[in-house]
């Protein structure tokens, strides 16, 4: 797994937060702490990030942690817990499987995973999910094993096709990767898939047209600002990229060759010097940024726009899939991970939390940008744009693993950038650049921050063992 997708994964070991309602189910098993000893055999338990009172008849020692089984007779009544072990009485697997039942073969990871993360579970979710487990090549059982604890804790159901979104929207992987090999796969002239490979390749597309955008603006800075030569090949470079849709198209061939009959050698050897330098940190910096300016706008309209073209995929990718072969395998791994990140959205009545993931493919961006929206609703239950935040999730070839925190309180706009290299040299330079952006934007940029990611006091994001970056939010 990715940096990048290792994001997705991280309300596991958050699993049940603040403000949420803990509500045990009868026979689940749960790893819980003794906070307090009351009468008539009650005591508090530390479940996770929740406190609960529950009914224990059997002797228990404050501060000791135990597995326990749960028993609820009503939807009411105080959970009665039945004590299944001591902790350290054994490992995972020793302490369910006996419960799960002896020929059912229970997955030790999962199992050791759901308790530490104080997931509740019952035999029967254990033994589904284990079950599925055995399908899952060895190099894939991390994510696996991640994919299953997320569907039991979010109480989804156990099947085959929601563990394997799951397990796809986990795997990670570059997005851009994936489409060009769906590409690749899809025949050339079949009009069963020729919507789907227009739309694949219209995907991979707009990185190189931004790209190509950031350099015509730069000619165009420069035949009004420049001096000396350099003014005149902006000029004459400027005069022949005057229609926008074919001056992209110019530009991207360009960028891809290194030139273009249209211009000389030496006009295209200074356009292409008008592309980003790598070691540029500070315009690296305001990029990231501007990728949220354009985001910063109605986002209600944003979301539903978002999903409804990710819909729409969706039904291309399913239509190719039926058709089988190796396009048809391609284009429902494809489907299978949308799926996955669909389940893994999360509304709530006052609040939306939403990943989107944009395909890059690029030698500045290395990874996909995944950005996590967390969306505040106005009184009408429509997104509100003046409260709410986003978090970046990328990596750069010229700073490496980098997580943006974006924060807007009353239009009033806090940046934060977390990197394992000292960005902070970079604050006035970077800073002053974002404030002029903003002015035509309605909202105001307060500041920008950068820190170390051992600075950080939460952590949303946890790659796996030995994998990736681990931002330390």
């Amino acid at each position: 797994m990715d940096p990048i997708s290792a994001g997705l994964h991280h309300r596991l070991l958050q699993s049940m937060p603040p403000g949420n309602e803990l509500k045990l189910q009868n026979g689940q098993l749960v790893m819980g702490r003794v906070v307090e000893l009351y009468p008539s055999q009650r005591a508090l338990l530390q479940i996770g990030a929740h406190k609960t009172l529950a009914a224990v008849e059997a002797p228990l020692i404050k501060g000791a942690e135990y597995l326990f089984k749960a028993v609820v007779s009503g939807e009411n009544s105080i959970p009665g817990l039945k004590i299944i072990r001591a902790h350290g009485g054994g490992s995972g697997a020793n302490g369910t499987a006996g419960v799960a039942g002896a020929g059912s073969n229970v997955h030790p990871q999962l199992s050791g995973w759901l308790l530490t993360a104080n997931i509740p579970f019952t035999a029967g979710d254990i033994a589904a999910a284990s079950e599925w487990l055995r399908s899952v090549p060895e190099a894939g059982q991390p994510a696996g094993i991640l994919a299953a604890a997320e569907a039991i804790s979010r109480k989804l159901p156990l099947n085959s096709r929601t563990l394997s979104a799951l397990f796809e929207a986990f795997k990670g992987g570059r997005t851009a990767d994936d489409l060009q090999e769906l590409i690749r796969l899809l025949p050339d002239h079949n009009p069963r898939t020729a919507a789907l490979r227009q739309t694949a390749e219209w995907l991979l597309d707009q990185s190189g047209k931004r790209e190509a955008a950031r350099v015509l603006e730069a000619v165009a800075d420069a035949s009004i600002n420049g001096s000396g030569p350099n003014r005149e090949l902006a000029l004459s470079a400027a005069a022949k990229l005057q229609d926008p849709e074919k001056a992209l198209e110019i530009m991207q061939t360009l960028k891809n060759t290194g030139r273009h009959p249209l211009f000389t050698e030496e006009e295209s050897a200074w356009i292409l010097r008008q592309s980003p330098e790598p070691a540029s940190a500070p315009k690296e910096l305001v990029r990231l940024f501007s990728m949220f300016e354009k985001i910063l706008g109605p986002f209600s309209e944003t979301a539903n726009s978002g999903q409804a073209k990710e819909s729409a995929f969706g039904k291309l990718l399913a239509q190719a899939a039926e058709a089988g072969g190796a396009a048809g395998e391609k284009a429902d791994q494809l489907l299978l991970k949308l799926e996955g990140r669909q389940l893994l959205q999360n509304e709530q009545p006052g609040t939306v939390s939403v990943w989107h993931h944009y395909p890059f493919k690029n030698d500045r961006i290395l990874t996909d940008v995944q950005v996590h929206y967390q969306l505040r609703k106005n009184e009408e239950g429509e997104v509100d744009p003046a409260f709410c935040r986003l978090v970046f999730y990328l990596s750069l070839s010229s700073l490496g693993p980098v997580m943006a925190d974006v924060q807007i309180q009353n239009r009033i706009v806090a940046a934060s950038v977390y990197s394992d290299r000292d960005l902070s040299p970079y604050s006035s330079t970077a800073g002053a650049i974002l404030k002029k952006r903003f002015e035509d934007l309605p909202y105001r940029f307060s500041g920008i921050s950068f820190k170390s990611t051992e600075q950080a006091k939460a952590a949303p994001v946890y790659p796996l063992p030995g994998k990736g970056f681990d931002y330390r939010i």
